[in-house]
């Protein structure tokens, strides 16, 4: 039997000008593929505008001053009119497109208010029960729903599955709870989304401790699931007998939560007995000219 799963990423799935936001999540449903599994829909919402952004530039059209010119329109009657369109009905801003035969839904909401880590994801969740609501109605119901981070898809899991019934499940990719920007304001519902989780899947051991210092014990069926790789690593024919250098290559961001450092200095202790050995990175960051 054919299970309907919806992805629920917090970040938005593979959009043209960022080509890596949402590839964790395209590379498990390349994984799933074959299993059985084969019915699945993405939620792909982002947050564009503001209400005080329309609001201040409303009020520049009046004093005859100038506009921003990054909104969608101009004239002080074309932003009121597109400012109440995107707030009462965020559904018009709807995108369909279609992932490797996976529809994709692709919606743009409004802050409230001025985007901030304390609001932002009551207005990320306003606009994702907007794209949820439009999925069913034309896809149907899904049998499960996986979130992707606790903030905000997780939150939104978690009401649809007050709302609907729908059961979920919740992966934890963010490093945000290591790095200490998530507001604590938020602490309680994400407690509350984990716990109503039907499993709950941290990407490592380490972020499922960096959760717990955080949060405080988790009372839920966990399990690490790290970030799977897509088919075409499986696919890499691999040399009968190896020649040249050992390299050894690490890809991510050259951040503090990466730990780059101490990747470095376990290499160290192979030069005296492998000098040929080499460490290859990929990547960029705030650690670049330091390591």
């Amino acid at each position: 039997m054919t299970m309907h799963i919806l992805i629920v990423p917090t970040e938005e799935f593979l959009p043209a000008r960022n080509p890596l936001a949402g590839i964790f999540q395209g590379h498990q449903i390349e994984a799933m593929r074959g299993t059985g599994t084969e019915k699945f829909g993405v939620l792909s919402i982002r947050l564009r505008y503001s209400v005080p952004m329309f609001l201040k530039n409303m009020l520049r059209r009046i004093t005859f001053r100038p506009s921003d010119a990054s909104l969608p329109v101009s004239g002080f009657a074309a932003l009121g009119r597109e400012l109440l369109r995107r707030w009462t009905r965020p559904q018009s801003t709807l995108v369909m497109d279609d992932w490797n035969g996976t529809p994709v839904l692709r919606i743009e909401g409004l802050y409230g208010t001025a985007p901030s880590p304390r609001h932002d994801p009551i207005w990320w969740q306003r606009t994702g029960m907007a794209a949820y609501k439009a999925y069913c109605e034309k896809f149907g119901r899904p049998d499960l729903i996986h979130a992707h981070n606790s903030l905000p898809a997780g939150l939104l899991a978690a009401r649809i599955a007050r709302r609907d019934g729908v059961p979920y499940i919740l992966t934890e990719h963010s490093s945000s709870f290591e790095l200490g920007q998530v507001p604590a304001r938020w602490f309680p519902a994400i407690r509350k989304a984990i716990a109503g989780a039907q499993g709950f899947l941290p990407v490592s051991r380490a972020l499922f401790g960096s959760l717990e210092r955080a949060l405080g014990p988790l009372t839920v069926h966990s399990s690490v699931i790290g970030n799977v790789l897509p088919p075409a690593f499986a696919r890499v024919e691999r040399p009968a007998r190896h020649e040249g250098p050992t390299r050894f290559l690490t890809v991510g961001s050259l951040l503090p939560v990466k730990n780059q450092k101490l990747l470095i200095d376990a290499f160290a202790t192979l030069a005296d007995s492998r000098p040929d050995a080499r460490l290859v990175f990929v990547g960029d960051g705030v650690l670049r000219r330091e390591l």
